[in-house]
């Protein structure tokens, strides 16, 4: 089980743009679903180390030595230890994540024989409380890791959001002043048209006017 991620560079800043930040997004969501996964493996098998490690407490107490060092188990410790030692042996061949067995490799939970020895038991006590301290610690830095891609997702969403805003922003004074110019080429065209179908009806009309209050200089 592999506790270690890599977290892509997801930093708002730079030479990131609209293009970089979506598969920035893409990379960090990706990396948030494996992230989950690897956490929930180890918390499975953290739980179930949890379970052979009280096993393992309760073996160690029904198999308690007396005073002289003889065994003080009888018939039904005997029998109770056999009955734990199965359960540990189905946990540790048994559990599964993703239809994958998780004890297998350096991984595996010791189990007992059925005539162990008190040093058999102290040994396979220790090697569960060292894969419990295993998992612990990776759990926790799979959680750091998740925290660390989560707030760069946060940050680039927002960075994106910006942007986004940025450009609507953008969009929408461009589109203001083209609306502007169509109005005032509008404006101009109908002035420009007024004037020239007026034109000739003004002058026209001016001449006439000049010429009925021009003196008949044949009464003269």
């Amino acid at each position: 089980m592999n506790s270690e991620q890599n977290i892509p560079n997801a930093e708002p800043g730079g030479s990131s743009g609209p293009q970089r930040s979506e598969s920035s997004l893409a990379e960090i969501n990706s990396a948030i679903q494996t992230t989950q996964i690897d956490m929930a493996l180890h918390q499975v098998a953290a739980a179930a180390l949890g379970r052979v490690a009280f096993l393992y407490s309760r073996i160690e107490e029904l198999a308690a030595c007396g005073p002289a060092g003889t065994a003080a188990r009888g018939p039904a410790a005997t029998e109770e230890i056999a009955q734990l030692n199965s359960e540990i042996a189905a946990i540790a061949e048994g559990t599964e994540f993703s239809s994958e067995k998780i004890f297998q490799g350096e991984f595996q939970i010791p189990l007992l024989s059925a005539g162990f020895s008190p040093d058999g038991l102290s040994s396979a006590i220790e090697r569960v409380a060292l894969l419990n301290n295993e998992v612990a610690s990776a759990i926790n830095i799979i959680g750091s890791v998740l925290d660390k891609l989560k707030a760069h997702l946060k940050s680039l969403t927002s960075y994106r959001s910006a942007i986004s805003d940025a450009d609507y922003a953008f969009e929408i004074a461009n589109l203001t002043k083209n609306m502007l110019m169509d109005q005032a080429c509008e404006l101009a065209d109908e002035s420009r048209s007024a004037e020239q179908s007026a034109g000739p009806g003004v002058e026209h009309d001016a001449q006439q006017v000049t010429g009925s209050i021009s003196p008949d200089r044949s009464d003269e």
